[in-house]
């Protein structure tokens, strides 16, 4: 019998060939995923197919739970990519025509306004809250069992723990 393949465990796989097809797949600078054109999309999830092993009738649900991940993986590495940006630095083995294009994005005035409207909302006070802090050090409950599982020799958690 085959386990649910499960998206947001970390350390199982899904996260690193998704990273692995940004770097060997993507060939133009997209700006956001939803602007990397369909038919990629799907070359990527059929990559990832080959790579990755699920019952066959779940393969709806793991092709939206994909996009989704994808989806979240793609704008943290644009991020991370533009932070290098912004240092004078390129990142390692990145293709140059994607590379190129994310500068001539993040160049343009558009681009730089926005983002500087959205960092001004990023740190905002929130009507007297105080500007968002991110918990760094955070992992999702089904993690957290697994970790909680692991410390108790695999017994099972008890769920007032996680």
């Amino acid at each position: 019998m085959m386990l649910p393949l499960r998206f947001n465990k970390s350390h199982n796989g899904i996260s690193k060939s998704i990273n692995e097809m940004m770097y060997s797949m993507l060939k133009t600078g997209y700006k956001t995923y939803s602007k990397v054109p369909a038919a990629d999309r799907e070359l990527w999830f059929r990559q990832f197919a080959q790579e990755i092993n699920w019952a066959s009738g779940d393969s709806t649900v793991v092709r939206k739970a994909f996009h989704k991940k994808a989806m979240e993986i793609y704008i943290n590495q644009i991020y991370e990519w533009k932070q290098l940006w912004h240092k004078g630095k390129k990142p390692k083995f990145i293709n140059s025509k994607v590379w190129q294009d994310l500068e001539v994005h993040w160049s343009k005035q558009e681009t730089k306004e926005q983002s500087e409207k959205n960092s001004q909302n990023r740190l905002s006070d929130r009507g007297g809250l105080g500007v968002y802090v991110h918990n760094l050090d955070a992992c999702s409950m089904s993690s957290k069992e697994d970790q909680l599982v692991a410390a108790n020799d695999g017994n099972p958690a008890d769920y007032l723990d996680v």
